[in-house]
């Protein structure tokens, strides 16, 4: 997914100066966020764990006249993403627009039967339109995310009943991802639930 510019957001999520509805979120500094980088380099050295995933808060107004609009525009640049929305009243509004499942069950998704239950291991980030081959890093990157999937669907399902595809390439706006994908026929409700609070969070989105 490309990345989108404060200017973009703006675009979408204005409100006028002093508003209620302005929301107040503890950006940090670039100095927090080096810190943070200094210390998650030290403990991979130190083998506290192989990948971590860093992150920050950017502080943006928001209109919430103007959400729809917004939402529309995702659906018109990434198509493919699974764009998810959900709101909790007084707590907040969450949008997310990504390439990867984490568990989904009880339709019909890449022409799998419908009593499936599908993962997608989904790691490693280049341009769509590089033809460079895929370095170690990104190869290792995804190896970990589809290894700690594999294992936690054994620890709930019968090995012989779990099928694995990939790992290959996915296409996610302007970039180009490293995927697998795992399956399950003939699951259930409660199996989906069971993997889906075994399975999050990833190594793909925290670490590992």
């Amino acid at each position: 997914m490309s990345r989108v510019s404060k200017q973009e957001l703006r675009q979408y999520w204005t409100v006028a100066e002093g508003s209620s509805e302005l929301h107040s979120l503890d950006t940090g500094t670039a100095e927090d966020y080096t810190e943070s980088v200094k210390d998650a380099l030290q403990a991979i050295n130190e083998g506290k764990f192989e990948k971590v995933v860093l992150s920050r808060k950017i502080k943006l107004p928001f209109k919430k006249e103007l959400l729809a609009p917004f939402i529309g525009r995702l659906f018109e640049k990434y198509p493919k993403a699974n764009l998810m929305i959900f709101n909790i009243p007084g707590k907040g509004c969450w949008i997310s627009a990504s390439p990867e499942v984490l568990l989904a069950f009880g339709y019909s998704i890449m022409g799998a039967p419908h009593s499936s239950i599908i993962s997608h291991a989904l790691a490693g980030t280049m341009a769509a339109e590089s033809e460079q081959p895929w370095a170690e890093k990104e190869i290792r990157e995804q190896a970990l995310v589809g290894k700690y999937i594999e294992e936690k669907f054994r620890e709930l399902v019968p090995a012989e009943a779990i099928q694995k595809w990939g790992p290959g390439e996915q296409l996610a706006g302007n970039l180009k991802h490293l995927a697998s994908f795992f399956h399950v026929q003939g699951g259930n409700a409660d199996l989906a639930i069971m993997l889906a609070e075994s399975l999050h969070p990833t190594p793909a989105v925290c670490g590992f």
